[in-house]
């Protein structure tokens, strides 16, 4: 069973990338998005988790449009969430443990920690379902 997640929400770089690019499950992240301004919810994102939709922004259009991006998560009221070693410790055991990209065992990380939902589409966390307690787009 998902451990119990009190309210808020921490994004992926997967979710960030499907609201910032209209891609598929977008639309679910933007609800997510505005449930947590409704309700004053707090919505994070690992710092290791937004590094990965810098590089993707910038390596798909310019450095200029990914800081733009960038700033508007922030301006969305996204918390940037330094990384300490307890999160760094508990994301090496999720990679020690899964079949998932390290940077994404930050996003399952932060989300334990925090107690918060992870919103995500990427298949590599269903695994994780039963530790964190995932919102799918």
């Amino acid at each position: 069973m998902a451990a119990t997640a009190s309210t808020g929400f921490v994004l992926d770089a997967h979710a960030a990338m499907a609201f910032l690019q209209g891609e598929p499950g977008g639309q679910k992240v933007r609800a997510c998005l505005l449930q947590a301004h409704e309700h004053n919810w707090p919505l994070h994102m690992s710092v290791i988790n937004a590094g990965e939709v810098f590089y993707s922004l910038s390596r798909r259009d310019s450095e200029a449009k990914a800081e733009a991006a960038l700033e508007a998560l922030l301006r969305m009221g996204i918390r940037f969430e330094p990384v300490d070693w307890l999160i760094a410790r508990q994301a090496a055991i999720f990679k020690a443990v899964g079949n998932i990209s390290y940077a994404d065992c930050f996003a399952l990380s932060l989300a334990l920690s925090k107690r918060k939902k992870l919103i995500t589409g990427d298949e590599e966390f269903r695994p994780f379902a039963k530790k964190v307690s995932i919102v799918w787009i």
